[in-house]
């Protein structure tokens, strides 16, 4: 009768303990597919689906509501050109060091994804001026940052001020093909400024 009962006492422990191994197994392999999911192989960061998905809990956060936010889209122009004139791993390489330059220059809990030539942003600014300011600031380096070619990047902005009627359900999509919008249309100004 006790070994009886030793038996099912080493039953019990010993599926409690190949559940919590399961547990932990099931939750790194879960990590690992987020990661996955979320990776963009060429800057060895963010992607879009983070971007949309992870800027979209950031906004609706209790204690994010009471400030000001706004979605760049910023675009490396005329990017396939640089991949024509050299190669698919010389332009990767490019896009991972213009991904690193823009996260050294925005705030740590500001976001930044890639997603083809384009880099989206979720930034927090207390002030439009000065966020615009930051954005040009941003933009001089990495038309500078290779003495060896002239590069030229656009941004479009669109604000998401903390009274803002928006800011219930934010919808990151919206808000990216506004500020995709804002930079279409400065395009379209300085090139009819140029053909005059």
């Amino acid at each position: 009768r006790g070994n009886a009962m030793d038996l099912a006492v080493g039953v019990v422990i010993g599926s409690a303990f190949t559940a919590i191994v399961n547990s932990i197994v099931n939750l790194t392999r879960h990590r690992k597919m987020t990661k996955l999911l979320f990776m963009d192989y060429v800057s060895d960061n963010h992607n879009w689906m983070w971007f949309l998905i992870k800027g979209e809990e950031y906004l609706r956060k209790f204690n994010h509501r009471k400030n000001n936010y706004a979605v760049v889209n910023l675009v490396f122009m005329k990017f396939r050109n640089y991949v024509l004139c050299h190669s698919i791993e010389e332009g990767e390489e490019m896009l991972a060091e213009v991904y690193r330059i823009i996260t050294d220059n925005i705030g740590r809990k500001d976001m930044c994804a890639r997603t083809s030539s384009s880099f989206p942003m979720l930034i927090k600014y207390t002030d439009e001026n000065e966020l615009k300011m930051r954005i040009h600031s941003i933009i001089s380096k990495l038309e500078k940052f290779d003495p060896e070619h002239k590069f030229n990047f656009q941004a479009g902005i669109d604000f998401i001020p903390a009274t803002s009627d928006r800011r219930s359900d934010p919808q990151l999509e919206m808000h990216y093909n506004n500020a995709c919008s804002a930079r279409i249309t400065l395009a379209d100004t300085i090139s009819a400024r140029s053909t005059q």
